[in-house]
């Protein structure tokens, strides 16, 4: 389709022909959908050069082959002419393919599975064999997206393109996928190829969370200061943390861990109080999570963050009977809780001194 067609006259060579000095192009039959590009259109003409045919092209806006017939009628130098001779020329289609149209999809992340859905189709028939697909891909910035192979061949047709595109940066990226459909079978054997087309995926970036610190220890009934943030920026939409479960020891309890699970703000604290009712220290597991609201939607993977709860001690004092002035006090000051330190404070009368 478009190329010259190479066609070059001659006449059979044996006892019972002569040689042909001169060849009448009688008759060009065009078949419907082929248009002339090159060659001459005239008809009828006679020529000497054997390659006069060879140039012409055509172009075939059919899905399947068309042709086009050429009706030729050989002369000798002492002027005797053969019988007129029918070249058949077939012209492939237009190699294309069906065009898919841009995308745009969430990096991919545990927490939401997503992939390219490019569809490789064509409805052309050429003369022999199957259309089938090569491409090539391409990450812009380079670098910024992961999963995708940098070209793949003979793929057949009704093929699905899945990558499952993971972003790593904190911005949008895309990945551009360059198709050629080709014939192999066509043109004898030679094949023909299609013009490549581009696809063009968008790529937003999963939500890139973190929490500072991953680990922190607070006195029963403190809250923690640990803090949410993202570097993250969306095409679209805002980000929103979320706690997504936590799970604490010895049988703590929360004034506010379980009525506060999402977080709108950007660096703000957790802020959660925990009673510890026992006399040793004991944890809180926490999963966090972040995502893309009125966007996409897109998901970041977990992360986890350990709070360790040291209990609040409780003194016992020993009873103190009356003594005499000038007796020492003898209190004895037992906490609940190991190495704590007890300290006191002492208030009496004006009238009462050493304490």
């Amino acid at each position: 389709n478009g190329s010259p067609a190479g066609i070059v006259l001659a006449t059979e060579t044996s006892p019972l022909s002569a040689a042909a000095a001169i060849y009448t192009i009688n008759n060009i039959s065009i078949g419907s959908g082929l248009t002339r590009t090159a060659g001459n259109a005239t008809f009828p003409r006679t020529v000497t050069n054997v390659r006069d045919l060879s140039f012409d092209a055509f172009t075939n806006s059919n899905a399947v082959t068309a042709f086009v017939t050429y009706s030729v009628i050989p002369t000798t130098s002492a002027g005797c002419s053969g019988p007129a001779k029918n070249i058949i020329l077939t012209v492939e289609p237009t190699i294309v393919m069906d065009i898919p149209g841009p995308q745009t999809i969430c990096s991919n992340t545990p927490n939401s599975k997503n992939a390219t859905s490019i569809q490789l189709t064509s409805g052309i028939t050429p003369s022999a064999g199957p259309i089938t697909f090569n491409y090539t891909a391409a990450a812009s910035p380079l670098g910024s997206v992961t999963g995708f192979f940098a070209g793949f061949g003979n793929l057949p047709n009704g093929t699905f393109i899945r990558d499952s595109l993971v972003n790593i940066t904190n911005n949008v990226a895309t990945v551009t996928y360059t198709i050629t459909p080709v014939a192999n079978g066509a043109r004898n054997g030679t094949g023909c190829s299609g013009a490549p087309i581009t696809v063009t995926v968008q790529v937003e970036p999963k939500p890139r969370l973190s929490i500072a610190p991953a680990t922190q220890v607070v006195c029963e009934g403190t809250p923690t200061t640990m803090t949410l943030s993202t570097t993250t920026v969306p095409r679209t939409g805002t980000i929103q943390f979320s706690k997504v479960a936590f799970t604490p020891t010895g049988g703590m309890t929360s004034v506010n861990a379980g009525s506060k699970l999402t977080y709108n703000i950007n660096n703000e604290e957790i802020g959660d109080i925990w009673d510890n009712p026992t006399i040793d220290a004991q944890t809180v597991s926490y999963t966090f999570r972040a995502s893309i609201v009125s966007g996409l939607g897109c998901v970041s993977e977990d992360i986890n963050a350990t709070l360790t709860v040291n209990p609040r001690p409780v003194v016992t004092a020993t009873a103190q009977p009356a003594i005499c002035s000038g007796d020492f006090v003898n209190i004895t000051l037992t906490p609940d809780v190991a190495n704590t330190v007890s300290n006191f404070t002492a208030a009496a009368p004006e009238v009462i001194s050493g304490a």
